[in-house]
């Protein structure tokens, strides 16, 4: 029994030795794992914002093109106002009607706008 006794206690020491290693390993390695569970969290919450992100961008390009729209259809309407303002001018002034400061001054106006864009 005392010949088996170094062997058994260099088995033992070996297998604490391996049991230990093995704690280390586990102790340091945990880190890399929260680390790692967290960087998946934040890959997917980027994935998501990415994903609002290009919403967001392609809402801005629709409503860019809606004010572009508008834009034109206003210039029209300015266009055809001032038109308006015109011919009742000339008509007025065809039927001796003399009373046309208020239109003038509205066309002054419209120009004035329009000059100072």
């Amino acid at each position: 029994m005392t010949a088996i006794l170094p062997y058994l206690q260099t088995f033992l020491a070996v297998g604490n030795l391996c049991i230990m290693l093995w704690a280390l390993k586990t102790f340091l390695s945990k880190p890399h794992d929260t680390l790692e569970d967290k960087t998946k969290v934040l890959e997917k919450r980027l994935d998501v914002m990415d994903l609002i992100l290009k919403d967001f961008q392609r809402s801005l390009d629709s409503s860019h093109e809606k004010h572009r729209q508008q834009k034109d259809t206003n210039e029209v309407f300015i266009t055809s106002m001032l038109a308006f303002i015109d011919f009742e001018i000339a008509f007025c002034q065809h039927t001796g009607y003399e009373y046309t400061d208020d239109l003038n001054k509205a066309k002054e106006t419209l120009q004035k706008h329009l000059a100072s864009r």
